[in-house]
C-alpha cells in the first residue's frame, strides 16, 4: 500500500494511515481489476472533492470525504465507517 500512498501524494492527495487502512480493509475481498477500477474512481472523486470545497483549508478533508463516500457505495460496504476500525 506504500506505492499508492506515494502515488496519491505525488498527485496532491495526503492519503493518511486511516486512508489506507480503510481502503484495504473495504478492498480486501475485490477481485484485482474491479479494485484497481474502484481505486481510479477513488481518486478521481478524492480530486472533484477538493476542487468543490470553499475553503482551502478544508479540501484535502472534503476530498478524502467524496472519495470515501464514493468507494463504499460502488463496492456496497453495507458497514458504517466507525465499524471498519481495527482498534
Amino acid at each position: 500500500m506504500g506505492v499508492l500512498k506515494d502515488q496519491a501524494r505525488a498527485n496532491g492527495y495526503d492519503m493518511l494511515r486511516d486512508d489506507e487502512m480503510f481502503i484495504r480493509r473495504v478492498t480486501e475481498n475485490v477481485p484485482y481489476n474491479a479494485r484497481r477500477a474502484a481505486l481510479r474512481g477513488y481518486f478521481e472523486h478524492w480530486g472533484i472533492g477538493m476542487a468543490e470545497a470553499e475553503i482551502k483549508a478544508h479540501r484535502q478533508n472534503a476530498g478524502r470525504r467524496a472519495a470515501n463516500l464514493y468507494l463504499m457505495k460502488t463496492l456496497k460496504v453495507k458497514e458504517d465507517v466507525k465499524k471498519l476500525d481495527p482498534s
